[in-house]
C-alpha cells in the first residue's frame, strides 16, 4: 500500500488505520511518502495540499517507481 503525505483525499490518519489493520499480515507492505500527493507527485510542493496540486504537470516520483519495481521483483512467484 502506498500513501502520499500531501494527499488530502486519503489522509495520513487513513494510512495509520490501514497500518494498524495490516500490522499482523506478513504479506502487507506499506510505504509512506511525506512530500507526495495522491498522484505520487510533488504537486505545488509546499503548504497544505489542494486541488491545485493536480494542475501541476509532473511525473510519478522515481522513488515510488523504484519501490513498486522492487516489490514486484520480490513478490513475483509468490503464491
Amino acid at each position: 500500500m502506498l500513501q502520499g503525505g500531501r494527499d488530502y483525499q486519503v489522509t495520513k490518519e487513513d494510512f495509520g488505520l490501514w497500518k494498524a489493520a495490516l500490522a499482523e499480515d506478513p504479506h502487507a507492505t506499506l510505504k509512506f511518502y511525506p512530500d507526495l500527493t495522491h498522484l505520487f507527485m510533488k504537486g505545488q510542493g509546499s503548504g497544505p495540499a489542494s486541488p491545485a496540486d493536480y494542475s501541476v504537470a509532473d511525473h510519478v516520483s522515481l522513488s515510488v517507481i523504484d519501490d513498486v519495481s522492487q516489490w514486484v521483483k520480490s513478490n513475483s512467484g509468490r503464491k
